[in-house]
């Protein structure tokens, strides 16, 4: 058994929570700086908090139970309602919500792309092709995709905080929304036998725990703060649109 390999596999049941809870206190941090009163600041957290932690707790009895394991070529429906049922859910209340644009006002945009670094922990997918266990046609485009998406998230944010490059922001959500579909893409396909079987007769599935939390935790949350940084980044766009649209009408006039 190699043990440093294997670690990267279980790290995630560590730093998951931790994330979480980060996530949590920048959101705290925002609602903080916006002109809600301190109950509607409380009511709103409260939305978002329960629900989130709740969903994490679930998931994770869920896996380490094995729901999401299935047979050889032999797909679990659980894993991709798991998936998007709360991706649909979160951005429907969200679309719903009239206090998420005032909190994204405040927010720092730099904040909701640089969080996401935590997506380095797609090294546990390349462990996994070392060790043998899992195809590479699923392995490495995950692998590869959530570790370019977890390395370049810091250089997007700095570029969005030091100079305001709004399509450095956008093109980096880009890149991370694509990783994510195209590992769920890949991982059906794995799951439904269509992919190369591992090289160890026997490895566990993708539905096998703590691997499973990947998927059917970090992937929809990773969607839904991508649809939360691309909401912010367009609507700061426009509103710097709209606030030049002005000078070069001037501009024109003058001439």
């Amino acid at each position: 058994m190699n043990l440093p390999l294997e670690g990267l596999t279980y790290i995630g049941i560590v730093f998951r929570p931790i994330y979480v809870v980060i996530i949590l206190f920048g959101f705290w941090a925002g609602l903080s700086r916006t002109r809600l009163s301190p109950s509607e600041r409380k009511k709103f957290f409260l939305s978002v908090s329960i629900p989130l932690i709740a969903w994490l707790i679930a998931i994770w009895i869920l896996s380490s139970r094995g729901a999401f394991m299935s047979g050889p070529g032999r797909g679990n429906p659980l894993l991709p309602i798991a998936i998007f049922s709360p991706l649909i859910i979160w951005i429907a209340a969200f679309n719903r919500s009239t206090v998420l644009d005032e909190v994204l006002e405040v927010i720092p945009s730099w904040w909701l792309i640089g969080i996401q670094v935590y997506r380095v922990l797609g090294l546990a997918f390349l462990a996994q092709l070392v060790l043998g266990r899992i195809s590479p046609a699923f392995a490495l485009p995950a692998g590869i995709g959530d570790v370019l998406t977890g390395v370049l998230a810091p250089f997007a944010a700095l570029a969005v905080a030091r100079s305001g490059n709004i399509a450095a922001g956008l093109t980096w959500n880009a890149l991370g929304v694509f990783d994510l579909f195209l590992a769920v893409v890949m991982g059906i396909l794995n799951g439904a036998g269509f992919l190369p079987p591992p090289a160890v007769p026997g490895a566990p599935p993708l539905g096998a725990y703590p691997l499973v939390m990947i998927p059917a935790y970090t992937v929809p949350l990773s969607l839904v703060l991508h649809y939360l940084s691309i909401r912010q980044l367009r609507r700061r766009r426009s509103g710097e649109e709209q606030a030049s649209a002005p000078k070069r009408t001037a501009s024109v006039d003058i001439g």
